[in-house]
């Protein structure tokens, strides 16, 4: 008998240990709704579990189109007119520079230039100024298409219906 007796405050400690677990982890009751404040925030309830295939899909509720003119972004309209607008800026920039050497070789030669006979004073050319006029030339060429290309851009984007605000 003297163990059931040792043995009886450590039953009621483990009974007075499981119903203060027990209380502890009893559900909240819900608030009752006050008409001044709203709704009363509920319990939270355990998460449903979500199947792995069912998070590797978009959800079916939300949209994820992208608006599109002629198969291409606002991004890709955009990145398309920067670069041929830079290429037409670098022509022009290339062939101002080409024009540029050009007047200071034209300004440096001497009043007095040598012909072959028949041929007027003017007519004959260094080889530095053939270089600079056959450069000249094919910047003016480049310059030209770099312009078309530009023109047949903002044509292709008219047809397609692209934004003026995309075109920037």
């Amino acid at each position: 008998m003297s163990r059931c007796l040792a043995r009886r405050p450590r039953a009621i400690a483990l009974a007075a240990a499981l119903s203060a677990v027990a209380v502890s982890t009893a559900p909240l009751a819900e608030e009752p709704v006050r008409e001044d404040s709203g709704p009363a925030a509920p319990a939270t309830a355990p998460a449903p579990r979500v199947g792995l295939d069912r998070l590797l899909k978009l959800p079916e509720s939300m949209d994820y189109r992208v608006e599109r003119h002629g198969g291409s972004t606002r991004n890709e309209w955009q990145e398309r007119f920067r670069s041929a607008r830079a290429e037409v800026a670098s022509a022009r920039e290339a062939l101002e520079a080409s024009q540029a050497k050009l007047e200071d070789v034209a300004s440096d030669s001497g009043t007095w230039k040598l012909a072959p006979p028949g041929v007027p004073a003017g007519a004959t050319d260094s080889p530095l100024d053939y270089q600079l006029r056959q450069d000249m030339k094919r910047q003016r060429d480049e310059l030209a298409h770099a312009e078309q290309r530009l023109q047949d851009l903002s044509i292709e984007a008219n047809l397609a219906g692209v934004p003026e605000d995309w075109r920037q």
